[in-house]
């Protein structure tokens, strides 16, 4: 017979000092550096398929897969080398090679490692992904902020008030015209998913356009905002809710923040407010088009995302 379990896998990666979560409700899972694993492990010391945790009626089992580096066990203070199959309780910690530590408990198990059993690591949360079966999709994604709102609240609370409805009306209007997902507010933002790359680029211009008419005929404080365009993998863990989770979806907040200081050549002239940085995984889904259909493009560069190891090419939507 063959046990499923729900799955809460913590994965602290010591060479680039990062933690990832998973969540899975699955009889197996695979570790290991190729990225057909379920959870795929970015370090030169894990094998491409390095081992298997599979579950029992109430223990769970590691298998290590004939791994280059081997697969640890942590018993008491020591760590034990996994030879053939070894069965043991949970909540428990691993380590995949020589650097990679793998604390591994049942979802609804309350326990915290704290930070005393992670010397050296930080306790950021920037990576998450989060896989459960029916309960992913390919989107396109885009985050959009509210500039300066912060600073018009301590001079002037109710026009700061006004500024977010009059956004959140003009972006409703916007945003029904197009195949959208999923919207969850972000206080003075949203994240929204769309079908496609074409829905979500096309959404964001015209939202930049009806605020640029606003702010023109308007004489209170002109609505400026920063939108992020992504695409790639999100994750539901509530059914209800339909809330966005993933690690594409943290690549499209972090892409939204960017500053000068963040490219590994600031590009010149970079707007802080009333722009559309999408990310060259972005881009190239609308590069192919004919010029009539899309906006310019300008590549601004190689750009450093917080928690996020290897650089990525950003570009600038320019209506």
């Amino acid at each position: 017979m063959r046990w499923s379990m729900r799955w809460f896998l913590t994965v602290f990666n010591r060479d680039n000092d990062t933690k990832k979560e998973y969540r899975f409700e699955l009889p197996s899972i695979r570790l290991g550096r190729d990225p057909e694993n379920d959870v795929a492990i970015d370090n030169d010391y894990v094998s491409s398929f390095h081992a298997t945790l599979i579950a029992g009626p109430d223990q769970i089992s590691v298998k290590d897969s004939k791994s280059k580096n081997g697969t640890f066990v942590q018993q008491g203070k020591e760590w034990v080398r996994v030879t053939g199959d070894s069965t043991f309780t949970v909540p428990r910690s691993i380590r995949i090679g020589n650097s990679v530590i793998v604390f591994i408990m049942k979802a609804d198990y309350p326990w915290d490692p704290g930070p005393d059993k992670l010397p050296g690591l930080s306790d950021s949360r920037e990576i998450v992904d989060l896989q459960a079966t029916g309960r992913s999709c390919k989107e396109a994604i885009m985050v959009l902020d509210l500039c300066g709102s912060s600073q018009m609240a301590h001079t002037d609370d109710a026009m700061a008030l006004h500024m977010k409805k009059r956004l959140e009306a003009i972006t409703d209007q916007v945003l029904g015209r197009y195949k959208m997902n999923f919207r969850k507010g972000t206080g003075d933002g949203f994240l929204a998913t769309f079908e496609d790359s074409f829905e979500a680029l096309g959404a964001a211009r015209e939202i930049l356009d009806r605020l640029q008419k606003r702010n023109s005929a308007s004489t209170n404080p002109p609505i400026e905002v920063r939108i992020a365009l992504h695409c790639g993998r999100t994750f539901i863990i509530d059914q209800q809710s339909k809330d966005r989770h993933g690690n594409d979806v943290n690549i499209a907040f972090r892409l939204e923040g960017l500053t000068a200081p963040d490219f590994l050549t600031p590009p010149p002239g970079l707007r802080a407010t009333n722009r559309i940085l999408v990310s060259g995984k972005f881009f190239s889904t609308v590069a192919k088009q004919p010029d009539d259909i899309l906006c310019k493009f300008r590549f601004l560069g190689m750009a450093k995302l917080k928690g996020i190891e290897k650089p990525f090419g950003i570009f600038i939507a320019d209506n």
